[in-house]
């Protein structure tokens, strides 16, 4: 029988299944996708480094026996911007026993994990940049941890500090809800930095100003820092504008519509964006220059396209 098993190896799933099982757990994968199970067998594992499928790999969930599980599988956002955790509620009805210790590591809306909510069910958001999972992991910053009650809570504190790299990382435990409004805050968090800079960008350049002198002097202040603070086109990918999406609803669904002007604003601000740049375009167009677009990917030294700046611009 396996110590841990890991449902669903995509993007989050198969890096923590790496890491666990190079920790020194005997880890089986739980994959329904075929076609992804056999690129795993060949050891066609992407493009995240360190990323090591040494584990089991099995399709059915319900064929688990591992004390502990973590939940992995997508949740993706639905029409009105929130996320949608059907696969996550399959998952826990397939693999939950009373006995067993079951991490749901998947972004959960707020509310949602009262949807999902099982006794000894725990929280455990992971926050990595795709790229860079396993660093992500291994060295953690924080451990987030959203639970009813302390069940299992030790047991799965004790798996990262066996996995964890000797590194600082701070513990915090708190409910469900708060982990959840957490987990998305951090997006929200680091995309209206994103936000900030792209604002200023857009008016040094209309202003006739150099963008790149104001930011450095604004970094010379000691509360702040440089992550997420530099010149560009704004934000893309799979995570922030779902995460800033989502955190959106939660904020109009529950009477918060005031506050939600906050999100509003740093969704306008990228979509500002998208704005200057087609019409930037449209006025080479109109002129017979040629345009060429650098790189489709939505950040460097990743192949994934979601919500690519230069795919909605050669659309």
């Amino acid at each position: 029988m396996a110590d841990i098993a890991v449902i669903g190896l995509g993007r989050l799933g198969l890096p923590l299944a790496s890491i666990l099982a190079d920790a020194g757990y005997d880890v089986v994968g739980v994959e329904r996708s075929e076609d992804r199970i056999e690129a795993i067998a060949k050891g066609n594992i992407g493009f995240e480094p360190n990323v090591r499928p040494y584990f089991t790999v099995i399709s059915d969930a319900s064929m688990v026996q591992a004390p502990v599980v973590f939940v992995c599988v997508n949740t993706p956002a639905g029409p009105d911007g929130d996320l949608v955790i059907d696969d996550v509620k399959e998952a826990i009805e397939q693999v939950y026993a009373p006995d067993r210790t079951v991490v749901v590591a998947s972004t959960l809306p707020v509310g949602g994990f009262a949807k999902i909510e099982k006794p000894g069910l725990i929280y455990n958001p992971l926050f990595i940049a795709l790229g860079n999972a396993v660093d992500n992991m291994t060295k953690a910053d924080l451990l987030l941890i959203g639970c009813r009650e302390r069940r299992g809570v030790d047991q799965l504190v004790q798996i990262w500090e066996r996995t964890i790299a000797p590194h600082k990382t701070e513990i915090r435990i708190m409910s469900p809800e708060e982990a959840e409004v957490m987990k998305l805050a951090l997006n929200v968090y680091l995309t209206m930095k994103v936000s900030l800079s792209t604002m200023l960008l857009q008016v040094c350049e209309t202003e006739g100003m150099d963008v790149e002198k104001i930011l450095g002097a604004l970094l010379c202040d000691y509360r702040v820092d440089h992550n997420y603070l530099g010149a560009g086109i704004g934000f893309a990918g799979p995570c922030f504008g779902k995460d800033v999406a989502t955190f959106h609803h939660f904020l109009t669904s529950h009477g918060h519509r005031s506050l939600a002007k906050f999100t509003n604003g740093i969704r306008s601000v990228n979509e500002h964006v998208d704005v200057t740049l087609k019409k930037a375009v449209e006025e080479m167009a109109i002129k017979d220059l040629p345009v060429s677009i650098l790189g489709l990917a939505y950040k460097p030294r990743v192949p994934y396209v979601e919500e690519s700046k230069g795919v909605k611009l050669a659309a």
